[in-house]
This record gives structure tokens, sequence and C-alpha cells, in this order.
């Protein structure tokens, strides 16, 4: 089954990459992301980011090992002109709290965040954290469809880390197995 997040935002800053992956360091994940990836100039990719984990971030941080680890995010930007947007942002307002309708009313874009069943670990923490942490940056809205919530900056952060921990608590031995980082595709590969 696909886990699905959405970030409605009024707008992403320009040096958006740098301040992103600055707040990702903060929960404990080194990342790089493709070199000259923005999601303007590629709104649909798979991703590829390198992460290293920060030992004690986070209660299984250890379990990650120390050397960098390769994952992708499965990410869709849309702006107020795209084809999804009209359709993510009515769905959005149809469940949102009221409170939640005056930002989405406000959104001029959203990004979507997607994984598909069998997920590893390091692509659960990322996908969740990336959003949490993008809410922040942009002042945005995170939806989880899944539980059926809207949060805002700190909340989101903190439901990110509920999720992630609990995630990586029950998983299995060979969940463990993760891949190592030993280069950049040479191309991103288009959603």
């Amino acid at each position: 089954m696909s886990f699905d997040l959405f970030v409605y935002a009024s707008t992403l800053p320009a040096d958006l990459i740098p301040q992103w992956e600055a707040q990702l360091a903060r929960q404990g994940m080194i990342c790089s992301f493709y070199p000259g990836f923005h999601p303007v100039t590629t709104p649909m990719v798979f991703l590829p980011v390198q992460v290293q984990i920060m030992p004690n971030a986070f209660p299984l941080a250890e379990r990650y090992g120390a050397s960098p680890l390769y994952t992708e995010l499965e990410l869709d930007y849309e702006d107020a002109l795209g084809e999804y947007f009209p359709e993510w942002r009515a769905s959005a307002l149809r469940y949102a709290p009221t409170t939640f309708h005056s930002h989405l009313h406000q959104a001029s874009c959203c990004l979507y965040f997607r994984s598909a069943a069998g997920r590893s670990l390091i692509e659960f923490r990322l996908q969740y954290f990336a959003a949490a942490t993008l809410a922040v940056l942009t002042n945005g809205i995170l939806e989880d469809p899944q539980a059926g919530e809207f949060l805002e900056g700190v909340q989101a952060l903190e439901r990110a880390r509920e999720e992630a921990d609990a995630h990586e608590a029950r998983a299995a031995p060979d969940d463990w197995e993760l891949p190592q980082f030993t280069g950049w595709p040479d191309s991103l590969d288009g959603g």
C-alpha cells in the first residue's frame, strides 16, 4: 500500500535546497539531494538522496550505521496552474478543519510525496521528515491522508518523529539491510 503526504505552501524560497538540507540535518539526517535538483524545474521525479544518520539523533539511529545511505523520494510538484493542484486542494478543503481553510485557499503550490509498499526504513523516515521540514520552511500545511490529519510546523515535525520511530521499532532484522550510497545515477528519473 502506498503512503502519501501533501504539503501546501504559498511560496517556495529561492534557496530552498540548502535550507531544506539544513532543516533535515537538524532532525538527525545529513542529506544531499541530487545535484542541481529543484522541484520547480524537475516537478515529477524519483529524487536520489544521499543520507547519513547522525549518531544518537533518535532512538534507533545507530541501527542505520555510520556510512552514507542511498534512497529516493518520489516527489511531484504542482503550482496553481498544474493539472492536479485544483483536485488536491479541493480534497484537502473537504477534509481539513476550517482553521486550515484560509491557508489552503492561499496556497499557490503543493508538493506530493509518495512511497510504494515495501519502502525501506530510510525511505519512510526521509519521506515524512522531508514533508514536515518543508512545511516548516514554507509555513505550509502538511496533510497526512492516511491519518486524516493536517499539521503545521512543530506539529508536523512531532508527527514525523512519532511515525518514523514507531515504524523503526516494528522493523524486522532484514529491514535494516539498507542500500549504501555508491554515487549518483547519471540522470534524474522523471515520474
